[in-house]
């Protein structure tokens, strides 16, 4: 057995460390932690987004984490009373919340940033995320639908914008698909009652009324064609030279009123397509036509080298190689 003596001074050496030692105990006692992730707007981690801590309690105190390649962040040391936490990175977005600690409390907090003027999921209403969750399952739908539009699975196409419109029946972009995967398939009546049924839903839409011009141009039917193909071009915009028109719908509209007669305004269209797009080659090839129909046949030979320069193996190469070996 094993007797140790202490001194009396000794013994109140270790007495006092042992009193010494407390109060750092008793401050991490004392003391809150919050921990947490920070996400963006599609739930994904954030790194190096700042998260303030204010202290509300009538003492201005701030104290500022950051995040790492996780999202994670954590501040320890916090003492009990209230806070406004606001986490934030530039680019991504900001969010704000209000907590209040307690003694020794150990908090989980996350954040999903949010970009100015949206809202989190978490803010929303009930009634309110049950109409985003519809919403979101209707673009997966659309999304598939397209995609097997174009890989020219066209019954699949049809029946998921058929399963678009059972979800929200005023989609009128689903009937627009149907339209669009008809048309592909060259079925004309089907096509002209889902464009028809988009424009019911929504009579603005321009997409409609150049699948309605393209079914006229292909039935023959020019007047109709145009009348569908000026409206689309009203509606998205028109067709100024420096705007936002596209040289594709410019130049499908030059295709529709030259089959309807009108070759002045057909080449009006060539030619500003020409001057959104100057290597559109299709369009150097109707110029050169619009020209031979007018007698300019330089200009027509110029237009034809130019369409057989940009594409030597397109529909009209031969056509085009043959005017210019013949025309002076």
């Amino acid at each position: 057995m094993f007797c140790v003596q202490r001194s009396g001074r000794g013994l109140v050496l270790l007495v006092l460390l042992a009193v010494l030692a407390w109060p750092s105990v008793a401050a991490a006692q004392m003391s809150a932690r919050v921990t947490g992730v920070i996400m963006n707007v599609d739930g994904e981690p954030v790194e190096g987004a700042t998260v303030t801590f204010h202290y509300e309690g009538g003492v201005t105190r701030v104290r500022t984490a950051t995040t790492n390649a996780e999202g994670e962040y954590r501040m320890r040391g916090l003492q009990r009373g209230p806070y406004r936490i606001v986490a934030a990175k530039d680019g991504v977005g900001e969010r704000t919340e209000e907590i209040e600690l307690r003694v020794g409390q150990q908090e989980e907090l996350d954040f999903q940033l949010v970009p100015v003027g949206m809202r989190a999921i978490s803010d929303l209403t009930d009634e309110e995320r049950a109409e985003y969750e519809r919403s979101e399952a209707l673009l997966v739908t659309l999304e598939a639908a397209v995609a097997a539009t174009s890989a020219g699975n066209f019954d699949v196409a049809i029946a998921n914008f058929e399963e678009g419109l059972s979800a929200n029946p005023d989609c009128f972009q689903c009937y627009h698909g149907i339209g669009m995967a008809y048309l592909a398939q060259e079925e004309y009546g089907d096509a002209e009652a889902a464009f028809s049924s988009s424009l019911e839903v929504n009579p603005d839409y321009a997409g409609a009324y150049e699948g309605l011009a393209t079914i006229y141009n292909s039935q023959r039917r020019f007047d109709e064609a145009v009348e569908a193909s000026a409206r689309a071009a009203e509606l998205s915009g028109g067709g100024g030279v420096g705007g936002l028109a596209d040289p594709d719908t410019i130049f499908n509209q030059g295709l529709i009123n030259w089959n309807a007669g009108n070759i002045e305004e057909a080449k009006a269209q060539f030619a500003e397509t020409l001057e959104l797009d100057p290597n559109h080659g299709e369009a150097h090839y109707w110029v050169g036509m619009a020209n031979l129909n007018e007698g300019d046949l330089a200009g027509a030979k110029i237009a034809f080298e130019r369409y057989v320069e940009l594409e030597p193996d397109g529909r009209f190469a031969d056509q085009a190689s043959g005017m210019v070996t013949q025309l002076p």
